[in-house]
């Protein structure tokens, strides 16, 4: 516009001077003519400059608030993308959440139910807690009353034994023990053993050392192979089984408590020459000692080759221990040794002895 403007003075400028040089008699008035427009076109142009720079302006700022007003429309665009994620990322957790408030309303549920069941099994075991106090206290009661009772039992068993023990019969004694022993070979190897019941026999380690089958010769006559179920080298003690059982059993004493030095004892056994007949020695206790840890009986019971494995009783016939050995001297006389009874009922443990 500027330009159309500035083209149309210019030809207007021309056309007057033109006119000023053909009519040479007006040139002061139209010098002062031509001086006016050039004011005015200087005018208009200030005026056109200033009106474009406020309208360039105007547009620039336009342009920015137009930028402004994407970049705001961007931004805003952008956020309702990202509320709309969060709105549906925050459905979801809200979804999860109420699942979640599901399980936990379930286990309250639960363990409601659990807390009420171990109120319930608290309750019976309180009950039996009870129960058991009483019992506890009769039984207190009942043991109490046992005891004086036991210990009332205790001195007539006293009584009884140590009247047992006056009417005791040493002959009778040895007669019982006679019928309880058998005869034990070994190759060259004689001694004795005898019966304690379900066809186990006792006999001593070094008379069946180095055989597991021995042959056990009865007093009746018969003769059976037998089997070496258990030996005890250090207490010289040997345990046999036969398939044949006999009705005279020999009883074991509980303890040498009763037998103190100077008691009488007896041996039983088939000394050298004596084939089917056993024999019977009688003597005193001597001593009761340990002996390599072992409880060790000395007598003055005279014993003799074959006598090993055999009983040493009591004077009610009750096994005390088991004839092991004889110390042999000029100088030596009356010292016999047998391995004590609580040795003996320790390697029997185990085996079912009762029949």
């Amino acid at each position: 516009m500027k330009k159309i403007l500035l083209s149309f003075l210019a030809s207007s400028i021309l056309l007057i001077s033109c006119s000023y040089f053909n009519n040479s008699d007006e040139l002061s008035k139209e010098e002062l003519l031509r001086i006016e427009y050039a004011k005015i076109i200087k005018d208009i142009d200030q005026i056109l400059e200033t009106k474009l720079d406020e309208v360039v302006l105007s547009t620039s700022n336009a342009l920015e608030s137009a930028l402004t007003a994407k970049n705001s429309a961007f931004e805003a665009s952008k956020i309702v993308i990202e509320s709309k994620s969060l709105n549906e990322s925050t459905g979801k957790n809200i979804n999860d959440l109420e699942e979640k408030i599901k399980l936990i309303n379930k286990s309250i549920a639960e363990i409601k139910q659990i807390s009420d069941e171990v109120s319930n099994k608290n309750e019976l075991v309180k009950d039996a807690e009870e129960r058991v106090t009483a019992a506890s206290k009769i039984a207190v009661e009942n043991a109490t009353s046992a005891a004086v009772s036991g210990q009332e039992a205790q001195k007539i068993l006293n009584a009884v034994s140590k009247s047992n023990t006056l009417k005791c019969d040493f002959a009778s004694s040895a007669q019982n023990i006679l019928n309880g022993i058998v005869k034990i070979t070994n190759g060259t190897n004689i001694g004795t053993g005898f019966h304690i019941g379900n066809g186990y026999i006792v006999s001593a380690e070094h008379v069946v050392k180095g055989a597991s089958g021995i042959i056990v010769q009865y007093q009746d006559g018969s003769i059976i192979g037998s089997n070496v179920v258990k030996v005890w080298e250090k207490a010289d003690l040997a345990l046999i089984q036969s398939i044949k059982n006999i009705d005279k059993k020999l009883l074991l004493a509980n303890n040498l408590d009763k037998n103190i030095p100077g008691t009488t004892i007896g041996a039983a056994g088939f000394p050298t020459s004596v084939d089917t007949e056993g024999s019977i020695t009688k003597g005193s206790l001597s001593r009761i000692f340990t002996d390599n840890q072992i409880q060790t009986i000395q007598t003055d019971v005279a014993l003799n080759p074959g006598n090993s494995g055999g009983p040493l009783f009591d004077n009610c016939g009750t096994i005390i221990g088991v004839i092991t050995k004889k110390k042999v001297g000029s100088l030596i006389e009356g010292m016999g040794y047998g391995t004590g009874i609580e040795a003996l009922k320790t390697f029997i443990e185990g085996f079912n002895i009762e029949e």
